[in-house]
């Protein structure tokens, strides 16, 4: 229903814009709409008083069935895209059908000498409603002039058609300059009523179009400030990323170099076995030949550990979550820090938490990396080291309904003050030195967990500082 409303409505509309010129044309439209609706109930109901009564059709239900097919015609016409032509006959030949031509043809009640004047006062709104003065001006104060004179002239009009004289002529002509005036007077103060709602509506819709200009152009900044905003967070998550990126290399450039020791002192031992040597001389390069191919055999197998632990950080550009070992994550994370680690450092591990979880995996070493390698920043300002150690425990929580995954790790390095402690995940607060510390690393890692519907935190245990991820555990993915 709403659709084909919607549909008459803008019959003959060749624009969607609502501006005040096509809203009259819409406008016109309803208007046919619901006059056609009411004139066919009329119509209905006169017929069935006329087959009840059994009475004949007069000029006045005749004149009912003209209004109707008029509105027809007019809506035939808005929808051959000549909407304002159904305008101008709604406003000017609907009177001519209501009262001049009945009245030409001898269709004068007495009751129409009483109501006659009302009603032309009231179908002398419609232009009001239906024309724009500005776009309009001819037919507006045409149509203006048009009821007016027909309000004046009325009474003598019908008077002319009467088919006999009516008591209530001489009784209206006994009063006729205060019945007309009183008529007039409405009729100028409808229509100064009608103009001035007119111009403060256009007034407020002037108003309304100039802050929405406004709010447009602040929107379309907005937009472009957000867009700078977010490639600027994508240049700094980059960057961060970065800098995690390096500290992954730094370890496998680190790592990396125990297992080309061995093979490159395996591949010496292996090219001094000449061929031709004497057979006292056998079980010697024999010796050297087998400890050689150990030597390269346990420099590939760690090569081997050190490319499946990297394997374990790569990540995709649209993450999706994914059964992730936690604690092989974590183990990995631990293998390529380790070069950053003091020899007292001490690393504690006490795994609670059974199977693998569902998780953004790029995102969930990427918050390892930033914790422990604050963690070991911490650690690395003591002056005189003892006994620090890094303790690292994974648990399941059930306090609540939903079963949360939780990671503690605890570092004995420095308290955080109770000043800094509430800012720690704000963007670029660090307490490192400048130039050492981005300030982005704790931002970011409370920005991945928080996409895992969970919570990072931080607290001083008296000892050093604890920090808690807890998120929930899924059961299949999102």
């Amino acid at each position: 229903m709403k659709k084909l409303w919607r549909r008459i409505s803008f019959l003959g509309v060749r624009s969607e814009e609502r501006d005040l010129y096509n809203r009259t044309l819409i406008l016109s439209n309803q208007l046919n709409v619901i006059m056609l609706i009411s004139v066919t109930l009329v119509f209905i109901l006169l017929m069935i008083i006329n087959w009840i009564h059994q009475t004949s059709w007069g000029i006045g239900s005749q004149r009912i069935l003209m209004m109707m097919i008029l509105n027809v015609i007019n809506l035939v016409l808005a929808s051959r895209n000549h909407a304002w032509l159904s305008k101008i006959s709604l406003i000017f030949i609907l009177p001519t059908v209501f009262f001049i031509i009945p009245t030409m043809l001898g269709f004068v009640e007495e009751e129409s000498f009483a109501y006659y004047p009302y009603i032309i006062i009231t179908f002398s709104s419609i232009p009001q409603i239906l024309l724009v003065p500005v776009r309009e001006r001819v037919l507006y104060y045409f149509s203006f002039a048009y009821f007016g004179l027909l309000l004046l002239f009325i009474e003598p009009f019908l008077k002319a058609y009467m088919p006999e004289e009516f008591k209530i002529v001489p009784i209206i002509e006994n009063f006729y300059l205060m019945h007309k005036v009183t008529q007039v007077i409405g009729f100028i103060f409808l229509h100064i009523a009608i103009y001035q709602l007119r111009r403060i509506n256009m007034r407020f819709e002037e108003e309304i179009t100039t802050k929405n200009k406004i709010l447009t152009k602040q929107n379309i900044e907005l937009d472009n400030t957000l867009r700078s905003l977010d490639e600027a967070q994508k240049k700094l998550y980059q960057s961060e990323r970065m800098t995690s990126l390096g500290t992954l290399t730094a370890g496998m450039a680190h790592e990396i170099n125990n297992p080309l020791n061995y093979i490159s002192g395996g591949l010496a031992m292996v090219e001094e076995v000449k061929p031709g040597h004497g057979q006292d001389q056998k079980s010697e390069p024999h010796d050297d030949f087998t400890n050689g191919i150990q030597l390269i055999r346990k420099g590939f197998e760690k090569a081997k550990k050190i490319v499946d632990a990297l394997m374990t950080f790569t990540g995709n550009e649209n993450p999706k979550p994914e059964w992730v070992d936690l604690h092989k994550l974590i183990d990995n994370t631990i293998f390529f820090m380790r070069y950053k680690f003091p020899v007292e450092l001490k690393v504690r591990k006490n795994y609670r938490f059974l199977g693998p979880v569902l998780a953004y995996k790029d995102k969930l070493q990427q918050v390892l990396l930033s914790i422990m390698d604050n963690a070991v920043a911490a650690i690395n300002s003591i002056e005189e080291m003892k006994n620090e150690y890094i303790d690292i425990e994974t648990c399941r929580d059930n306090s609540d309904s939903q079963e949360y995954l939780v990671v503690e790790i605890t570092n004995t390095g420095p308290e955080i003050p109770e000043n800094d402690l509430p800012h720690i995940f704000d963007p670029f607060f660090t307490t490192k030195e400048t130039g050492i510390g981005t300030g982005l690393g704790l931002t970011i890692a409370y920005a991945f967990i928080n996409d895992h519907n969970g919570v990072l935190s931080a607290e001083n245990t008296g000892s050093g500082v604890c920090f808690r991820i807890r998120f929930p555990v899924l059961e299949s993915e999102e």
